[in-house]
């Protein structure tokens, strides 16, 4: 079953009342709406958080030794956050074939993709630090992975949304 957001619902009924059906059966065909199966972005999330911090986890175990922990975070969060996209559109997009194409994103949404995974390696390593006690490479990586996809997810959330129209 196919549902809208409450923003694409709110932009295809001001487009059929403003347009007519036709107008609105012709946006969707020009990629202004998204119609996605009920729970896409629920799995997406899961997907996305749970591989980042296992590939987080595994980075900072293998790399560990060789860097300190600030550096062992960036790297960290980084690898786990591509990885993680591209296992959730792997799963999601290929062999569901629900939700959207991502490997269509503007460059400019792959900049803040990049960003978001520094921003969240570094505030991993600094949540760490306030807790305080020595931990692991292991558990640098995994807060730096799991940082970084919390971020990346409301960067893909936003990406997502429809802005309300009126």
């Amino acid at each position: 079953m196919l549902t809208l957001s409450a923003a694409e619902s709110h932009y295809y009924n001001e487009a059929a009342i403003q347009r007519g059906a036709d107008a609105t059966a012709a946006a969707i065909k020009k990629g202004k709406g998204r119609l996605m199966p009920e729970g896409v972005t629920s799995a997406s999330l899961i997907i996305i958080i749970l591989v980042a911090a296992a590939v987080g986890a595994g980075v900072g175990g293998m790399l560990g030794p060789n860097f300190d922990p600030p550096v062992l975070a960036v790297i960290s969060g980084f690898i786990a956050t591509i990885v993680a996209v591209l296992v959730r559109n792997e799963l999601i997009n290929r062999l569901s074939g629900a939700g959207p194409n991502d490997f269509k994103i503007p460059l400019v949404v792959a900049v803040f993709a990049v960003v978001a995974s520094l921003a969240g390696s570094l505030g991993g390593k600094e949540i760490l630090d306030d807790v305080g006690g020595t931990y692991s490479p292991v558990w640098v990586g995994t807060i730096a992975g799991l940082a970084s996809a919390i971020l990346m997810s409301m960067l893909m959330i936003t990406y997502y949304m429809e802005a309300r129209r009126g």
